[in-house]
């Protein structure tokens, strides 16, 4: 098919509403530790010169922890994205010329630039592996990461989120699926939980942040605070979306019993 200015736009906004990463936890602050939200070391006292530099420290912490929300993803997981945005079949498992057409745009725009990050667990692992680093596209700078999240969520007429909403689940579901063949890496320890949620895959969620192999791997890969911040983070989304879908009436929840998953992805913690 001829991939027009429309396809590679719906692409790039694809992207950014399947790969981005919710709020903190209200806990966390800019340094990983307890606090309120942007808190920092500075506390407002009532002269005006203090105040003003405790915003514009509040305001740098705030644009710091944007800046982390550009996660780099594996070309694979993007491209499986990008098959399903643009409709092709399955079946058509290698790279095609779209989707390395829209790679190409995409990047010669500035709109994304290509990364690296390593593999995790190439000792022993069955599956074997031509690199111990992933290829990875991820969001140029964070005035393009605001344009798409604009595209994808705001209101106005050009917005893509009808679209979104229609496409979200099996979108995240085709990113899913793709993660269990690039193995463990930073990506999918700190994004898997997120794409299985939003693909509807409440219980497989539940599972996953309990289970001992996934934890271990995110502690020893993103930290202590990293672990715990993106395990509150995850169980937060998760009681979001299962609430926000038994007030849409969806008849597809599946029964979970919350309390139990939450407190066993805690505990493994």
């Amino acid at each position: 098919r001829n991939i027009g200015y429309l396809d590679v736009k719906l692409c790039f906004v694809a992207f950014v509403a399947v790969f981005s990463l919710p709020m903190d936890p209200i806990y966390a602050n800019g340094n990983g530790g307890v606090g309120n939200g942007y808190e920092d070391e500075h506390e407002f006292t009532g002269s005006e010169e203090n105040d003003n530099h405790a915003l514009t420290s509040a305001t740098t912490t705030a644009t710091i922890k944007k800046e982390k929300i550009r996660t780099s993803i594996p070309l694979s997981v993007v491209f499986a994205l990008w098959r399903k945005v643009l409709k092709i079949p399955d079946r058509q498992k290698d790279v095609t010329d779209e989707v390395s057409y829209i790679r190409s745009t995409l990047v010669l725009l500035g709109f994304l630039e290509l990364s690296e990050i390593d593999r995790e667990d190439l000792i022993g692992s069955s599956q074997k592996f031509d690199s111990r680093t992933i290829e990875c596209l991820k969001v140029h700078d964070e005035m393009h990461q605001q344009y798409g999240e604009y595209m994808a969520w705001g209101d106005h007429n050009a917005s893509f989120r009808s679209t979104i909403e229609m496409n979200e689940q099996h979108w995240n579901y085709a990113v899913m699926k793709a993660c269990e063949e690039v193995g463990s890496n930073i990506y999918t320890l700190r994004m898997l939980p997120l794409n299985t949620m939003r693909a509807n895959h409440i219980k497989e969620t539940f599972e996953l942040l309990k289970e001992k192999t996934f934890v271990r791997r995110r502690v020893r890969i993103l930290g202590a605070s990293g672990a715990a911040n993106a395990h509150v983070t995850d169980v937060d989304e998760l009681l979001r979306l299962i609430e926000e879908r038994i007030d849409d009436d969806e008849a597809d929840i599946e029964p979970i019993d919350e309390q139990d998953g939450v407190l066993n992805s805690y505990q493994q913690v």
